[in-house]
């Protein structure tokens, strides 16, 4: 091998450490084993999976990893073997479908509790209604149809579909302005229909579509990755459209269907997708919207720092337990579910009311809470009618829970329904006794002066001259 013969059997033996390292990079620069001609390396030998399933890998690992779960992925079939990976997908797409306290999280060592992980994200993923690739078809067909276009697709794997100009048609359906045409070749060849392939995937991006698959998949025409696209262009076009009628409730009534026909049975059947009716809109919910919008803005402006909202849409809930749990004062609610819910369930002994007794322990200290809080804000003794508002509420979130673990949710009550009775409450008992003691105090009027002189504070600061 022509390597300099500066050592000996008993140099290697020793140990001697810069030795052997100088004869080791003496081998190395002797006969490396590298190959200097690039040409004749083919990247596509080093692949020892499918191509096509390397792509299709490739595709659903990066969606996972996109999605911000606490699990990270490297390799797709392995990874998700026990199961927790697909529990914290489907509970970050659709959130409390999934049960945590009959899954195991990683290392697991016992076979059968991964088996648990998978028969829960087989029963977790069957809820709701089903969406057929026969309803994502007819809906792309008629998006395009409704341009005045004759473009339609048979099937996902339709070979006319590697030219491109379908995809590149059904994204100006669903937004006129964000194809440039000019941009757009025939697709005859294989170089114009990897063009159009490239320029699809940087549209759809552009909107803010999900999209994870290669050019190829496009000119190649692969079934699954075609209808991933289809379904992510969908997704964006029916959130654009929940969107734009959550924010002008009052023409829901005259905006025509998703698919801009008729029958509109396509956008119905998706329940998170679906556009919500607006009742319920409350008068005191949106002043304190209002507030904490304008609060966050300037806070914004003056820290350059972006508050948490305190609120997710509280007018919105459709029962108690989603007014208290996951609606209201979310700050406030995650330091009580820490701080007094959950140790009080780990002490009582008797599970069938251990829930409820936290329940109600967590209600009474909200209420002294507030109690001690107004009697900071106006020194009056206290009526207790604040602490009785939140103990009334205990209780009812009490029953509630009872009556739907009683009847194992056979009936429900129309969304609608449910967020008028629910809101109605809150309004109805927030007047009989939680505003009344504030009124009485003069503690509204109090906050409301402090408001103005806070407003009058940020208008001169503002306006100063020497701004």
């Amino acid at each position: 091998m022509d390597c300099k013969r500066y050592l000996t059997p008993k140099d290697i033996t020793e140990g001697s450490a810069n030795l052997n390292l100088a004869f080791v990079a003496q081998i190395f620069h002797q006969r490396n084993g590298l190959s200097t001609d690039s040409k004749k390396i083919s990247f596509a030998e080093l692949m020892t999976d499918d191509e096509q399933m390397s792509r299709e890998e490739r595709c659903f690992r990066l969606w996972i990893n996109s999605l911000g779960i606490s699990s990270y992925v490297n390799n797709l079939f392995e990874d998700v073997r026990n199961g927790w990976v697909l529990l914290e997908v489907l509970d970050k797409v659709s959130p409390g479908s999934v049960n945590w306290k009959h899954a195991t999280k990683p290392p697991i060592k016992m076979p059968f509790r991964k088996l648990e992980n998978c028969n829960q994200n087989l029963r977790s993923s069957s809820q709701g209604k089903e969406i057929a690739d026969a309803d994502i078809l007819k809906w792309a067909n008629k998006k395009v149809k409704n341009t005045g276009r004759t473009s339609q697709m048979d099937s996902f794997k339709d070979k006319q579909l590697s030219s491109g100009i379908f995809f590149l048609q059904l994204l100006s359906a669903v937004e006129p302005r964000v194809v440039n045409w000019n941009l757009v070749t025939k697709g005859e060849s294989d170089d114009e229909k990897k063009l159009n392939a490239t320029y699809i995937i940087s549209v759809a991006r552009k909107l803010g579509c999900s999209i994870f698959l290669l050019p190829e998949d496009i000119m190649e025409v692969n079934q699954k990755m075609i209808l991933m696209l289809t379904a992510a262009i969908m997704y964006w076009s029916l959130q654009q459209s929940r969107d734009e009628s959550e924010s002008s409730p009052s023409s829901v009534a005259a905006t025509p269907s998703v698919s801009g026909d008729e029958d509109n049975s396509v956008g119905a059947e998706i329940s998170n997708l679906s556009i919500d009716d607006a009742g319920s809109d409350t008068t005191v919910f949106i002043l304190i919207d209002l507030l904490v919008f304008v609060s966050n803005a300037v806070v914004g402006a003056v820290a350059g720092v972006e508050l948490e909202p305190p609120s997710d849409e509280p007018y919105l809930s459709t029962s108690l337990q989603d007014f208290w749990g996951r609606r209201w004062n979310l700050m406030v609610t995650n330091s009580l579910r820490h701080t007094v819910y959950k140790p009080v369930k780990s002490v009582l002994p008797a599970k069938d009311w251990a829930t409820a007794t936290a329940v109600i322990a967590t209600f009474i200290v909200s209420g002294l809470m507030h109690e001690l809080l107004f009697y900071y804000v106006v020194p009056v003794s206290p009526t207790w009618e604040m602490t009785s508002f939140f103990v009334l509420h205990g209780i009812c979130l009490v029953v509630e829970l009872k009556v739907k673990r009683a009847m194992a949710r056979k009936y429900e009550f129309p969304t609608v329904v449910a967020r008028l009775l629910t809101v109605g409450f809150i309004i109805l008992t927030s007047f009989w006794l939680f505003f009344p003691p504030l009124i009485k105090s003069g503690a509204d009027v109090k906050a409301l002066e402090e408001f103005k002189f806070f407003v009058d504070y940020v208008k001169n600061l503002f306006t100063s001259p020497w701004m």
